[in-house]
């Protein structure tokens, strides 16, 4: 193989190592997000669950008032 065959093949080469390097950064960096937005939608779920059965012991409170009276 000629000098200029051998110095194309190796750039290429390097070429495709950059371009598997960016794409995988962003594959990384887009993983990292999804599980960033999950841990925070997650935590909303928490806080609206504790919300909800919160309300559920006010309801069954005031159902228990109702029953029973004053």
């Amino acid at each position: 193989m000629s000098a200029d065959k051998e110095r194309a093949l190796e750039e290429t080469k390097s070429y495709t190592t950059q371009s598997l390097a960016s794409v995988a950064y962003l594959i990384n960096t887009l993983a990292n997000n999804v599980l960033q937005m999950l841990d925070i939608q997650a935590s909303q779920l928490r806080r609206m669950e504790s919300s909800v059965n919160h309300i559920s012991q006010v309801c069954w409170r005031c159902q228990s008032r109702a029953v029973i009276g004053p």
